[in-house]
């Protein structure tokens, strides 16, 4: 989805929100030409290895909204679980997340037990 030869991945980025808060992510997407935040991703590391719960998926949207304060042509906002996620609450905020104004497009990805789960906001 993100070309190399278009796109700079750096990995384990701090960035920050219009509210000075810094957000770390595994991966930032930056447009070469234009150096602009095209994406971010993180992954659930918990240390426990416990599904991902509706707070920490809370926290990610948060972040991802005060990032788009700031980047306001950001694309895409990306979180994955190895070891699940607690509920439906993924389900929940990806469509919730969907029927609003921004433009960002939010997937969880889910590799629980060795079987792949992607989870998008709707178009």
């Amino acid at each position: 989805m993100y070309s190399p030869l278009l796109h700079k991945f750096v990995m384990n980025e701090k960035i920050a929100g219009e509210s000075g808060l810094e957000y770390s992510f595994d991966v930032g997407i930056y447009g070469r030409s234009s150096e602009k935040l095209v994406a971010v991703g993180m992954q659930n590391n918990d240390k426990a290895q416990q599904p991902a719960d509706t707070n920490s998926l809370h926290k990610f949207l948060a972040a991802i909204k005060d990032l788009r304060a700031v980047h306001p042509d950001m694309q895409g906002a990306y979180y994955s679980s190895s070891y699940g996620y607690q509920d439906d609450s993924a389900w929940h905020l990806a469509r919730r997340h969907g029927e609003g104004a921004d433009k960002t497009e939010i997937r969880f990805f889910d590799y629980k037990d060795k079987i792949y789960f992607e989870i998008k906001s709707p178009p």
